[in-house]
């Protein structure tokens, strides 16, 4: 994932074009008179605990998804489908990497972001950005995984 100093790099000029979308804001760019005197640090400091939710977000998402895959050897292994003994089968392992990367991607979805009036800033776009990477990248290997031995 990112880190925070490249995150806290890019909040800035990001935030800044995104809030500079509204007209008014824009007129008042022009003016001189936005952005005021603490917006820099105000925007950094919100910047500080989007990006500690972010993690915390992604924290929580990849403790469930692991439990639910844990669950889902536990069954595997009592099945017999899955044995250390048997040779390792890639289709199987596209398989469960996918399934983990799209569980991960829904999982992200349960501990949204702060939400702010257009929806466009960096955490909320970041938040965006990684669920449907997790998702895409989970339902690629899925399907390669399925389709292994077609």
């Amino acid at each position: 994932m990112m880190s925070r100093g490249r995150y806290l790099s890019l909040v800035l000029p990001h935030n800044l074009a995104a809030e500079l979308q509204s007209e008014q804001l824009a007129q008042n760019f022009n003016a001189g008179t936005f952005p005021g005197p603490n917006w820099v640090s105000d925007t950094l400091t919100a910047a500080e605990g989007d990006f500690a939710s972010l993690r915390g977000s992604i924290a929580k998402a990849t403790t469930r998804t692991a439990i639910l895959g844990l669950a889902a050897l536990v069954i595997a292994i009592a099945l017999g489908k899955v044995n250390p003994a048997f040779p390792a089968d890639w289709g199987k392992i596209a398989s469960a990497v996918g399934a983990f990367l799209a569980a991960l991607g829904a999982f992200l979805q349960f501990s949204p972001p702060r939400e702010t009036f257009k929806g466009n800033m960096l955490h909320e776009v970041t938040h965006s950005l990684l669920v449907r990477v997790f998702a895409a990248l989970g339902i690629v290997l899925a399907a390669v995984g399925s389709l292994w031995w077609q």
